[in-house]
């Protein structure tokens, strides 16, 4: 609370503090929120597979690099990687809000 009414707080701190301070007061909204976006960036990514893939945009082993993990010049590649961290941060996002998976 002491950032919203410090006055050197920017716009963007006070508005953080805003919503953690209000997710603090309904905890059980922001688990279900999580959820949910854990839900959609799953189901994206289920979409995403049900299309052709284009193999002249990287498929297979052009996909990975030694050095990188995985290469992300390629088109595919680069959906790849967002696909995966969009994954990562959804899952940490809701089990930080304390969501279960079974």
């Amino acid at each position: 609370m002491r950032v919203l009414g410090d006055k050197t707080s920017t716009a963007a701190e006070k508005t953080r503090a805003l919503k953690s301070a209000l997710d603090a007061l309904n905890p059980a909204r922001t688990e279900g929120e999580a959820i949910a976006r854990h839900n959609d960036v799953m189901r994206q990514v289920a979409d995403s597979t049900k299309e052709a893939i284009n193999q002249s945009e990287g498929f297979g082993a052009a996909l990975l690099s030694q050095k990188l993990g995985i290469d992300t010049a390629t088109k595919n590649g680069a959906a790849l990687r967002q696909s995966l961290v969009d994954i990562v941060d959804a899952t940490t996002d809701a089990a930080a809000s304390g969501a279960r998976f079974s």
